[in-house]
């Protein structure tokens, strides 16, 4: 940087601010599915969430800064600390395009208050469409570097091996296209007629162009509707009209972007479990 700043958050209220609901997964979400059994906490659906954001953009903070020519990524520290000396510190960076992108803030609110101290507050970076990991929490130190950053969590963790070479390995970024059914609940017990189905579905870099339903396990399918508002980095509410007959059924949702990806029905495995987007399938009888 040319003129490295110290900000206090009474410097950064006085920017230009935003405000934008954007959804965060983990990137192991869904990790508990792989077989055989991937390292890391066992997530199931549960590791994504969405929420409305205001901050300032980031591009805003660097420009101020003055980034030269020669900076090509920016990585983000926070005030955690290592928990042994031994351990390394967190820090991850993401290219110069992704961080000057309009929607890439340093968030100061959510929810329309503070950010909570377990959510990353009082400040915390936001990479819309990307990987949770990319948005540190508790921020307090940006930096201008002009490679990827070169530690452990960018070199080693938040990886996945490429399809053509599984050795040759790629810093996870964005999410991929993924949808999950949230009612009915699998094993739920419903009455024959008319329900409505719903969900909410996602696509990280990309933006949703579909959403397809299947009552009888894959069979057939009929596309479902995007309802409610549309947000360029947040999920979407989805609704299927169904008209249930007597019997057990198996529900599939299969989502599809703007960049051609649909929801596949495998996941090749890989040692970390990331980039779970398995078609989500619920079992149901019906009466």
């Amino acid at each position: 940087m040319d003129k490295p700043l110290v900000f206090r958050m009474d410097d950064l209220k006085k920017l230009p601010m935003i405000t934008q609901d954007m959804t965060i997964e983990c990137a192991g979400n869904g990790r508990s599915f792989h077989k055989p059994k991937a390292s890391g906490v066992q997530e199931e659906y549960g590791a994504v969430g969405t929420a409305r954001w205001r901050g300032v953009r980031l591009a805003d903070v660097l420009a101020m800064a003055g980034v030269r020519p020669t900076g090509k990524h920016v990585a983000f520290d926070g005030a955690d600390k290592p928990p042994t000396p031994q351990a390394p510190d967190f820090i991850r960076s993401v290219p110069i395009w992704k961080a000057i992108e309009p929607r890439t803030m340093i968030a100061i609110e959510k929810n329309g208050g503070p950010i909570p101290h377990l959510h990353g507050g009082p400040a915390r970076v936001l990479v819309p469409g990307w990987i949770g990991s990319a948005s540190s929490k508790w921020v307090e130190r940006i930096m201008v570097i002009t490679d990827e950053f070169d530690g452990p969590f960018m070199k080693r963790s938040y990886r996945a091996p490429r399809a053509e070479d599984e050795k040759d390995t790629y810093s996870l970024q964005s999410l991929e296209v993924k949808s999950v059914i949230v009612g009915p609940s699998d094993g739920d017990t419903l009455q024959a007629g008319s329900m409505t189905m719903w969900g909410w579905a996602w696509a990280g870099e990309g933006e949703l162009t579909g959403i397809d339903l299947s009552t009888d396990g894959g069979q057939s399918g009929k596309p479902g509707k995007f309802v409610g508002q549309q947000d360029r980095y947040s999920w979407r509410k989805w609704e299927y009209v169904w008209e249930a007959k007597t019997g057990s059924h198996t529900v599939m949702a299969r989502a599809s972007d703007s960049l051609g990806r649909i929801q596949p029905a495998t996941r090749a495995w890989n040692p970390l479990g990331y980039r779970w987007n398995v078609i989500h399938a619920i079992n149901v009888n019906v009466a």
